[in-house]
């Protein structure tokens, strides 16, 4: 190996070790489901499971002081709030199609991906249109170009996967707990 690639392999691992924590604990693996019967048939229902009527509360309610900011404050300044809990509300954009393990806020063009603490509850794969409620904390993160793809895959939008390309700096939201309503018309 010549010493250039000794020096890029070794930048790049420096780089991934400190952003990986914006994706831990992310993976599809076993979740027992639910046998529900629907008609005359069993069928297996998991906690993110598309449903009617996704309005309802997910996670576990923070026993702390909690701070209500706007998307777009928390976008402007992350470093503000960092360590503290704060709610957010905004309209969801998107939601992991594959297990409901994120969802993308949107409001005024400014965009926040969340994810849930500890990989412990998800919000339904259909919730896009919904408006969130998110209790939580943020940081500012830099997502390596392999999880920003995989979050495109999730999404369905084959579109966005062409577009990915390179890592991407975010704001990293980890909700404790998310309440769901149905947008007015």
């Amino acid at each position: 190996m010549k010493l250039r690639q000794i020096f890029f392999l070794f930048a790049a691992l420096a780089w991934l070790a400190p952003n990986a924590q914006a994706h831990e604990g992310h993976n599809h693996g076993n979740v027992k489901a639910k046998m529900i019967k629907q008609g005359k048939k069993l069928v297996k229902k998991y906690p993110w499971s598309a449903r009617k009527d996704c309005s309802g509360s997910y996670g576990t309610p923070v026993q702390a002081s909690v701070e209500s900011v706007t998307l777009a404050s928390l976008m402007k300044a992350p470093a503000k709030y960092k360590g503290r809990f704060v709610s957010v509300t905004a309209k969801i954009h998107d939601a992991c199609q594959k297990k409901g393990c994120w969802m993308m806020l949107s409001e005024k063009g400014q965009f926040m991906r969340v994810r849930f603490k500890g990989y412990k509850f998800f919000v339904p794969t259909n919730s896009k249109g919904y408006i969130a409620t998110v209790v939580g904390t943020a940081r500012k993160a830099m997502l390596p170009a392999h999880i920003v793809k995989h979050y495109a895959e999730e999404s369905g939008d084959k579109n966005a996967l062409r577009k990915v390309y390179k890592p991407q700096q975010v704001i990293a939201f980890t909700a404790h707990f998310v309440t769901l309503k149905k947008a007015s018309k």
